[in-house]
């Protein structure tokens, strides 16, 4: 079968014997970690990069292994007949080792005799065809032996059941996949594919009317399958594929509770938005970075290819550093080094560490010191619509369901909560406050009282309640921040096509709510095709959009692809992304498809998204201050209150040029006062630093669980 494929496709193709298999070499250890290091070597030292990994049964394990594992580039995969979990193997392989061993002790001198013994273990006669190929004549006794080691085949039963991966949260591989199965085997069940596809996003599902031995069972088949799946897969791997320009919005690391505030980035927050900048480092800038934005400098930062920006949060500014300084890590002596004219060299301080401005965001500010994000949005007909959630049904039904779960906690929280507060009203913030002091506080809830089941529920309930002031389909004002974040994607991206590759990456740090309006604004019927986004992006998320180019010719400012030549794809992942953790891509705007072409890229986006001054300010129905001049004719000028104003979608129709970033005095608004009503909202009150550093009585207490009456 290799040397039809390799004359079909006309691409060089490697049949491996794996060790103790055909005429490898024996060797008692008989692992999947072990024969996926045999592989991986052969690859390294015959330079193979991004080849096709087609294994069956064993191999096809081996060759998943070698794909989760990342220790060499690969391009796309195809195991036949195997899952990714452990006991696979069922009870087949037992029955052959016995069979292959019996046929040694009887000493066969004939095939034919060797098949009569193999007959009562198995029945298929291709199978066994298929097994004794193994069989080799002995010149000095003229028996038939096995060149497969049995006795180490037979020691290594259990090791062949299993799979050294066993969480898709901790290992995944992004690359196009075909898993084939016989359709009368037991090895790839239907109740395994949901496990496949966490462990393989990409990949796709090919049956064939066999059994386990898809290969000698139905060779034509098999190789109609695979002669449509590789074309494609050879196409994706080897493509021309440029990334001409990324724009990222990512979420803050951990840090401490809302309700305590201020907020301020941990340790762990640190640790988790510097990996997260290290992987982006190996995806977009190292030299040998696996999607390596075309141009961009690998070592030295050029400020003009990078644009940076987070509101005016101590959250959100100091993770943005931290995530810029595994993005551009420091240099050393040898590189960042300036001779004046004297003479003199001039190195840079602390190992020749890059400085990258944050531009400064109004939108948002001061975002994780409030417990309700659309407050900082200064959009007045989204801070309607989600006080509207307020007054559901939805929400006042889980308001009185969850009254006891409430109550049932307060003993932790009575520190900031009261039995008012500690309701589904503040959802998040309560959960938010449990979820800090679980991460950092040794001493939090010593009765248990928040069982990992409660703790679920209130996770689960908080996912509500977000998803409730940050989206609703039938009035999608509230969904201000995504709509604003799409007009800056789309300002920047374009910003990269007019100026051929000048600006290459622009990078937003912002709060979790912009995930969510985003999501819903993007993703029709969410509910049903991508429900795990509905939940609160974790801590150190990260949306990615990827610019890209198939094009032929080699890009450059001289030689840039036209808008036809263009495709965007949508990657997310949540919490801290690494080498081990990547993004999955995800389809947009109903397509299906994963990757969008730019004129449609842009089409979906100009349906929701918000740009222009004008145009901010007539949906949110605000009138004052910058935006007085947009008032309607007749108008008073003051902000609007009326829910009718709001409209639906932006359906603006604009060109990516004008649907650029809001100005920073429009968004900014009126966000002291939309604070005092959250306040009023959360059962909080307003005091001052001075009373909270001096223990004011009745003022909210910093510690968590102390049992101090709030």
């Amino acid at each position: 079968m290799s040397k039809v494929f390799a004359r079909e496709l006309n691409r060089p193709v490697y049949a491996i014997d794996t060790r103790n298999h055909g005429d490898s070499s024996h060797d008692p250890r008989h692992d999947y970690t072990a024969l996926a290091e045999d592989v991986e070597l052969f690859l390294q030292e015959h330079k193979l990069e991004n080849s096709t990994l087609i294994g069956h049964s064993m191999g096809a394990k081996t060759a998943m292994t070698i794909a989760l594992r990342h220790k060499v580039p690969i391009g796309s995969l195809i195991p036949i007949d195997n899952a990714p979990v452990d006991a696979a193997l069922k009870s087949d392989f037992g029955k052959y080792v016995q069979g292959m061993k019996r046929i040694e002790e009887a000493k066969c001198k004939k095939q034919s005799d060797a098949d009569a013994v193999l007959a009562d273990y198995e029945e298929s006669l291709p199978i066994r065809q298929f097994l004794l190929t193994n069989l080799v004549r002995d010149p000095e006794t003229g028996t038939q032996k096995f060149r497969i080691p049995i006795k180490y085949l037979s020691a290594a039963l259990d090791n062949m059941a299993d799979f050294p991966f066993k969480d898709p949260e901790e290992a995944r591989y992004n690359g196009p996949t075909l898993m084939v199965r016989g359709t009368k085997s037991r090895y790839v069940a239907d109740e395994m594919l949901p496990t496949i596809g966490r462990f393989f996003p990409r990949f796709q599902l090919a049956d064939i009317e066999a059994g386990h031995w898809v290969v000698s069972e139905k060779p034509e088949e098999f190789r109609k399958a695979l002669s449509a799946a590789l074309p494609l897969a050879y196409a994706q791997t080897q493509s021309n594929e440029t990334v001409l320009g990324v724009y990222m919005f990512h979420r803050h690391g951990d840090r401490t509770a809302k309700s305590t505030p201020p907020s301020n980035l941990t340790d762990l927050g640190y640790q988790e938005v510097y990996t997260s900048g290290q992987y982006y480092r190996s995806r977009y800038i190292a030299s040998d970075a696996t999607y390596r934005i075309n141009g961009i400098n690998a070592d030295v930062v050029k400020q003009s290819q990078i644009a940076v920006s987070a509101p005016a949060d101590t959250v959100l500014q100091n993770s943005a550093m931290g995530f810029l300084q595994s993005l551009y890590p420091p240099v050393g002596s040898g590189l960042d080094t300036d001779t004046l004219k004297n003479g003199t060299v001039i190195t840079a301080p602390m190992d020749g560490y890059q400085l990258i401005p944050i531009s400064l965001v109004t939108s948002g500010s001061g975002s994780e010191d409030n417990g309700w994000l659309q407050s900082a949005s200064g959009c007045a007909q989204a801070t309607i619509s989600s006080n509207n959630f307020f007054t559901s049904a939805e929400y006042m039904s889980l308001l009185n369901s969850t009254h006891g779960l409430y109550q049932s906690v307060l003993p932790t929280i009575n520190g900031t909560f009261n039995s008012s507060t500690a309701t589904f009203k503040n959802a998040y913030t309560v959960w938010d406050l449990i979820n800090v002091a679980e991460i950092h506080n040794a001493t939090f809830d010593p009765t248990n009282i928040v069982t990992s089941d409660i703790f679920q529920q209130l996770s689960e309930l908080s996912n509500m309640h977000e998803w409730g002031l940050a989206y609703n389909s039938s009035d999608e004002i509230r969904a201000i921040a995504g709509m604003t974040l799409a007009a800056q994607v789309q300002q920047f991206l374009n910003g990269t096509i007019t100026s051929a590759g000048k600006q290459k990456i622009g990078i937003q740090f912002g709060a979790y709510g912009t995930f969510s309006s985003f999501f819903g604004l993007a993703i029709p019927n969410i509910e049903t095709t991508e429900p795990a986004l509905m939940g609160v992006a974790d801590y150190a998320s990260a949306l990615t959009f990827e610019m890209f180019t198939n094009s032929s010719t080699a890009v450059s400012s001289n030689s840039y692809p036209g808008e036809d030549e263009i495709y965007v794809r949508m990657l997310f992942h949540n919490g801290t992304t690494s080498n081990i953790s990547e993004p999955e891509v995800y389809p947009m705007f109903g397509s299906g498809q994963e990757v969008v072409s730019w004129n449609d890229f842009n089409a979906g986006l100009n349906k929701f998204a918000v740009g222009t001054t004008e145009q901010w300010c007539t949906a949110c129905g605000n009138f004052t201050g910058s935006c007085a001049a947009y008032a309607p004719a007749g108008s008073s000028g003051s902000s609007s209150n009326s829910q009718a104003a709001s409209g639906g979608k932006a359906g603006n129709g604009l060109s990516p040029v004008v649907n650029g970033v809001i100005g920073a005095m429009v968004t900014l608004a009126v966000v002291l006062g939309l604070e005092a009503l959250v306040m009023l909202l959360g059962g909080f009150r307003v005091v001052s630093k001075k009373r909270l550093a001096q223990g004011a009585a009745g003022s909210p207490s910093t510690s968590v669980g102390a049992g101090a009456k709030a």
